[in-house]
């Protein structure tokens, strides 16, 4: 498509919009003339000049509805979204003025509070393709991750036609072959012809479209990934810069469910290890061993199939075991020292490989088998110096090289491995390397058990340094943090008083060995000098420093000193390491939680300041508003009592949202008390009833109260339970429509829906005949932010923050909080209360 063509595409759709205007413009003057010249017929004493004043006064009547048909004869569809059946409206002729007219700042701002609402990735990423797509109209949106350590990227979000291509998610592809690597490596946003970008910079054309548009992801100083549009018209500036503001609000949060995901993920693999672990050592032959072996393997890192090699007689390696393969195997070739797959030189990795020689003999019987090879991990069984076998894994599910993570998961598995194809063999005696071997591994998994309820990164780095001078034995030992490239003591432990250090404070010694230890990421032995110690220990002969490091981030260093010049033999310090790269993992986490904790923390604090340093003005907006209402200051007209009324309903509005504020920031940071005592029901009950009766007779809704008279006192903060009530009884008048039902209820009860909470509650039920609520927002409606996507709940007002703050303050006072619904039938809100103790 050439520019001059590109010109005219982009101008036919302006002129239709511009004559469609002229066309309402004439038609508005013509009823206003008319209805001014039916006013001067109505009235026909008066001078003829006064159909000028009529004129003026119908064409102020009617401009609302003017501006109502220009909005709906000139905007997009309802949904935005592109359909195929349609032509894409052009959005060349759109100005920002034109974005800015329509609600692209509402969609800014419900996604800025949608992100802090979910850390679930599917969620997320729905969320933005649906709601980009609403108000950019496109072909098919995608969301592109870069894979971490690599240059690859794969989609989380692929739309197509309005339909999601779940088959293209996940699937890692170049980086540098596609426009979207461009938008990661540059992190600028890019908007161009598709085809002439592409030749360009020399990529393969492979979309069908003749525009392309894609904005990076930003987290923090990095970029993560591109907010991708195509379609067949181009796109403007106005809808670039909007695309920009989605992806940079929408980046850090994709990147944090990310990292929550990955987190997720190893942590359920941290789980599977014991499993697998267990299954292989309590095999009870070679015969149930292979399989064992590969089907924790599979669990580790899934692959569509995984193959056991062993060492055969003509010093190759021969299959022993398979496991996915969809058809019966024929024979397998062995394979000798010289194959891609084993060569010596990957003895201590895995190895990822995505080509094989054409002609080569196991891949061919791969195919032959039903899975042709595409990519493969190769994992040494190896045992000191000897590798007693291989695992290989076929095709794996993710076709990319193992992160740090996966590596250290299967060398853990190929320690258990090797010691389990030890075992297996004749019976070693007491004391051998395989035994000492599988005792070793069976107390790596007691640590993770204890490393797992660590909360913060000290803990877990005093937990770690106790078992590893119980292991070793040594004397004393220091844990020391990296924190801001130095060092930060977290524990110690055998050292006198007179050298013993400080918690938090600064090791009292030189930091080479720490940092050699830290850059190296292997343990550094120092043995003493003369009659210097080499530590901190007086008379220390031996000090061993063992760096903790996860994913190239230095976490910290574990020192150990022994009075012994032979202490820390290689096995020992070897298995120091493994000890070591268990804890790194916890030690991540916890400290992963106390940013978290932190960033809550600093988060809730701001709130409650900005929530403080807003009352005082909107006491002084209310207070002066409410004298100028009264006429303190003169005659108030009909049109400013008006807006005095608005300015005081808003104010009304601002100050429930700071209260509410206040109170979100008062419970997740454990600030908020309660002041328990006994309270009757029914004076509570009424005084909900009488702040809200002019709501509900104003709606004409039909109100049935059921609160029996010998409802006994119940164990609450009275404020609190009539801010919950008032909540639920006040939602239910929001959500259900002119003269229908709502229903109030208590009964006391045992307590049957909480066996471990009080005995004896009373239970309250809240109904309405409203809305409702459908089943697919149900799971959201206690969430923070919550707001519900139909138009019809979203037009009431509302902060989406009751039902959070409610379900807190019933949790805070022993009860429960449930709901029935159904959409456009209504909603049961059930909460339960203590009973108080007579």
């Amino acid at each position: 498509m050439n520019s001059a063509d590109d010109r005219s595409s982009a101008q036919r759709p302006r002129r239709k919009s511009g004559g469609l205007s002229i066309v309402l413009d004439i038609g508005y003057l013509l009823l206003a003339s008319g209805c001014s010249f039916l006013l001067w017929a109505a009235f026909p004493g008066v001078h003829p000049a006064a159909v000028v004043l009529f004129f003026a006064l119908s064409a102020s009547a009617l401009l609302p509805l003017r501006e109502r048909l220009r909005r709906s004869a000139l905007a997009p569809s309802a949904s935005g979204a592109f359909s195929p059946d349609r032509p894409t409206p052009d959005p060349a002729g759109l100005s920002a003025a034109d974005i800015a007219a329509g609600d692209s700042p509402n969609l800014l701002f419900s996604l800025s509070q949608f992100m802090h609402s979910t850390s679930d990735l599917g969620i997320l990423s729905e969320l933005v393709g649906t709601q980009t797509l609403r108000r950019i109209p496109a072909s098919s949106l995608r969301i592109a991750l870069a894979e971490p350590g690599a240059s690859f990227l794969s989609y989380v979000y692929y739309s197509e036609s309005g339909c999601r291509r779940s088959e293209r998610e996940g699937v890692p592809f170049p980086g540098d072959e596609d426009l979207a690597g461009e938008v990661v490596r540059t992190g600028r946003t890019l908007a161009a012809d598709y085809s002439q970008a592409c030749r360009e910079r020399g990529l393969p054309e492979r979309e069908p479209y003749a525009a392309w548009a894609g904005a990076p992801l930003p987290s923090g100083s990095a970029v993560v990934g591109a907010l991708v549009l195509l379609r067949d018209t181009p796109f403007s500036g106005a809808e670039r810069s909007l695309l920009e503001s989605i992806a940079m609000i929408a980046g850090p949060a994709i990147d944090r469910a990310r990292l929550a995901g990955e987190s997720t993920r190893v942590t359920e693999r941290l789980a599977a290890l014991p499993r697998a672990s267990r299954r292989i050592l309590g095999s009870a032959d070679g015969k149930t061993l292979g399989d064992a072996i590969l089907a924790g393997a599979r669990e580790l890192l899934p692959c569509r199939a995984a193959f056991l090699l062993l060492p055969d007689s003509s010093g190759g390696w021969s299959m022993d075991r398979h496991s996915g393969l969809p058809e019966a195997p024929a024979d397998f070739p062995a394979i000798g020292m010289d194959h891609p797959l084993v060569r010596p030189a990957a003895g201590d990795h895995p190895v990822f490989l995505d080509r094989l020689p054409e002609e080569d003999a196991f891949g061919s019987a791969a195919g032959a088998a039903g899975l042709p090879f595409r990519s493969a991990v190769s994992l040494p069984l190896r045992r000191k110096e000897k590798i007693l076998g291989w695992i290989f894994f076929w095709n794996p599910l993710r076709p990319l090289p193992p992160n740090p993570s996966d590596e250290r998961m299967l060398g853990e598995l190929s320690s258990v491995a090797v010691a389990a194809l030890e075992a297996d063999r004749p019976q070693p005696p007491p004391g051998s390397a395989a035994v000492n071997l599988v005792e070793e591994l069976s107390s790596l998994q007691r640590l993770d058990q204890e490393l797992n309820s660590a909360s913060d990164p000290s803990g877990a780095m005093a937990i770690t340094l106790d078992w590893a001078i119980r292991y070793s034995e040594a004397p004393a030992g220091l844990a020391v943090l990296a924190v801001d490239g130095s060092f930060e003591v977290a524990a110690a432990d055998g050292y006198p008083d007179a050298a013993r250090p400080e918690a938090r404070a600064r090791p009292p010694m030189d930091p080479a060995h720490f940092s050699k230890a830290l850059q190296s990421g292997k343990a550094v032995l120092v043995r003493s000098q003369e009659s210097v110690s080499p530590g901190l220990l007086p008379g220390g002969k031996s000090a061993l420093f063992l760096p903790i490091r996860r994913n190239e981030q230095n976490l910290g260093v574990l020192l150990l000193e022994s009075g012994s010049a032979g202490a820390f033999p290689p096995a020992e310090v070897e298995f120091l390491e493994r000890l070591a790269s268990h804890a790194a993992i916890a030690i991540s986490n916890a400290r992963l939680n106390a940013e978290v904790r932190s960033a809550n923390q600093a988060k809730s604090e701001f709130i409650s300041f900005v929530a403080h340093e807003l009352k005082t003005p909107m006491t002084s907006i209310r207070g002066y508003t409410d004298l100028v209402a009264q006429g303190a200051v003169g005659p108030v007209s009909q049109p400013q009592a008006n807006f005095l009324a608005t300015i005081r309903l808003n104010v009304d509005r601002m100050s429930a949202l700071v209260s509410d504020l206040n109170d979100v920031s008062r419970i997740e940071s454990g600030r908020l008390k309660l002041e328990f005592s006994a309270v009757p029901l029914a004076p509570a009950v009424d005084e909900v009833l009488e702040a809200l009766r002019s709501q509900i007779d104003a709606k004409e809704q039909k109100l049935t109260l059921e609160i029996p008279s010998d409802l006994p006192p119940v164990w609450v903060d009275r404020g609190r339970l009539i801010q919950v009530l008032t909540n639920l009884v006040s939602n239910a008048n929001k959500y259900t429509p002119p003269h229908g039902a709502l229903r109030i209820a208590a009964e006391r009860s045992s307590n049957r829906w909480d066996p471990a909470g009080p005995p004896e509650v009373v239970h309250f039920l809240i109904q309405d005949s409203g809305l409702g609520i459908s089943l697919q927002e149900q799971k959201s409606i206690f969430q923070k932010f919550f707001r519900s996507e139909d138009g019809t709940v979203r037009d009431i007002p509302g902060t989406g923050l009751g039902l959070h703050i409610t379900r807190n303050l019933v949790e805070m006072h022993g009860g429960r909080i449930w709901f029935e619904s159904e959409w456009q039938k209504g909603s049961t809100f059930h909460f339960t209360v203590p009973v108080a103790s007579v």
